[in-house]
């Protein structure tokens, strides 16, 4: 890819003194739009719902999880944890008590879901856990196990691809809200599976209130999401049209305040690692890089008042359920990756977040230098921000930024687990307007690895993790982790 007068800023890892771990009210994740009722719990004994099964253990904290017709079992232990008899607390709950020194660990039963406490409550309290997975797979061959990026694990059935029970991203928190973020880590073993649950940075515990609560919840993979673009803002490939899909995420993915207007979520049957893959690929071919190549026709698919309310942009756009439809009629490869699959009698060929007229911009340009850009800053991650990742927030904020009178400002925060990288490609910019990539001023390294934001490359499978093609963008205080041999 051609790059020109590229303005890269990446602070190193010295001389930066910064407090860690931003402060945020901890919110609960809505965006699946489904109440998840509670159910009474029985030990030692299998808990049925519609499309699940598990059982929990009567002398110590582990559990069997299955689907209800029993195509996939996912069996868990906890390593080292102490034998002790749960105490029911609630028709749904139960709590096995110090099952290691200072922590407790809570059970509750949902419709097709259980979800898991682990109580910290002091700083004498471990903070990273190992499960034994090996007896999922004993007399068994067809079964793996998919770590996605480290912060969801799925079941799955080698010979068809099909995910059938689903660790979900685990989240952490304080007694203030506080994030802090977590993650799976897949090992091994000659003669066993394990599966650890650690946080992502090396967080100084002592500066959390406890206790704290990491929630790590285990259900029934039933569907996925699709990150829809509403509007176009300009004609460059690497800028995404009206309708392209920019993202895929298993069910009840934590998007973000501004994901919801920016975008509108289609809500699909469970895909595969490959299709996902495949319905988020861009081309990387002169003259279309960056095109997207899979996308949604969302207006054939709403009803009038869905798509008048995804167009306002004022409220949270209404999620798109397409689950009882064949795959074929809601995802679609456009013939022109550089076109919109909506035709131009339903197309929105602008930005969605349009706010000046035609006689506004032009009296701003005539204005121009003496009225100052605007600095419009947003927030990423996967803990209540305004994106869950960073290419989404490339994705609804690029465009022409000198008309626009902006620099898009992207605040990266350390309480949330990146896994993916970014193409920052397609805008319009000039040395005052431009794309910045940082880190939140109270989430930045203090010049030692992993205390700051960062990305993990070990996941990704192309050579940029940060790939910059605008000029003038600037890109600071990220850490780049990669484990990996060079």
């Amino acid at each position: 890819m051609f790059k020109k007068e590229i303005k890269i800023v990446f602070i190193a890892l010295a001389l930066v003194i910064v407090i860690t771990g931003g402060i945020l009210l901890v919110g609960r994740n809505d965006s699946l739009e489904q109440i998840y009722q509670p159910v009474p719990i029985k030990l030692g004994v299998f808990v049925e719902t519609a499309n699940a099964k598990y059982r929990l253990d009567e002398k110590s904290p582990s559990f069997e999880f299955a689907t209800r017709d029993g195509r996939g079992r996912l069996f868990a232990s906890l390593l080292g944890a102490r034998q002790v008899e749960p105490q029911k607390i609630e028709k749904n709950k139960v709590i096995y008590k110090d099952v290691f020194p200072d922590v407790d660990i809570i059970y509750e039963s949902f419709e097709d879901r259980l979800k898991e406490n682990i109580i910290l409550k002091s700083i004498a309290a471990p903070v990273s856990f190992v499960y034994d997975l090996s007896k999922t797979f004993q007399g068994v061959d067809e079964f793996d196990l998919l770590s996605v990026n480290d912060i969801l694990l799925t079941l799955y059935n080698k010979n068809t691809g099909e995910e059938l029970v689903m660790l979900e991203m685990p989240r952490a928190y304080d007694a203030n809200g506080r994030f802090l973020a977590y993650r799976y880590r897949l090992q091994r073993e000659s003669d066993r599976t394990l599966l650890s649950l650690e946080p992502y940075q090396r967080y100084d515990f002592s500066q959390f209130d406890y206790p704290i609560t990491i929630d790590p919840p285990i259900s029934v993979r039933q569907c996925d999401e699709l990150l829809v673009k509403v509007g176009e803002n300009g004609k460059n490939s690497a800028l995404p049209k009206d309708g392209d899909i920019v993202a895929v995420k298993p069910c009840g993915w934590p998007w973000g305040r501004m994901e919801k207007r920016d975008f509108v979520i289609v809500r699909v049957s469970k895909l595969t690692a490959e299709k996902r893959r495949e319905f988020t690929r861009r081309k990387e071919d002169e003259g279309k890089a960056g095109a997207i190549v899979y996308a949604v026709d969302y207006t054939k698919l709403a009803t009038a008042s869905q798509l008048k309310k995804i167009r306002s942009y004022d409220k949270e756009n209404p999620i798109l359920d397409t689950t009882s439809l064949p795959l074929a009629e809601v995802i679609e490869k456009k013939p022109d990756v550089l076109g919109s699959i909506i035709p131009p009698e339903r197309r929105l060929a602008k930005r969605i977040d349009t706010q000046f007229s035609t006689w506004r911009r032009l009296a701003d340009r005539l204005a121009r230098p003496a009225r100052a850009q605007t600095i419009n800053t947003f927030t990423i991650g996967t803990n209540a921000r305004d994106y869950s990742t960073i290419q989404a927030w490339e994705d609804a904020r690029g465009g022409d930024l000198v008309t626009a009178n902006t620099v898009e400002k992207g605040e990266v925060y350390n309480d949330s687990v990146f896994t993916a990288g970014v193409l920052i490609d397609g805008s319009i910019t000039d040395a005052t307007h431009y794309m910045w990539l940082t880190v939140a001023a109270t989430d930045r390294h203090n010049g030692t690895a992993g205390t700051g934001a960062r990305i993990d490359a070990d996941s990704l499978a192309a050579t940029a993790v940060v790939d910059v093609a605008d000029p003038y963008t600037i890109v600071e205080w990220l850490e780049i982790y990669d484990s990996t041999p060079t």
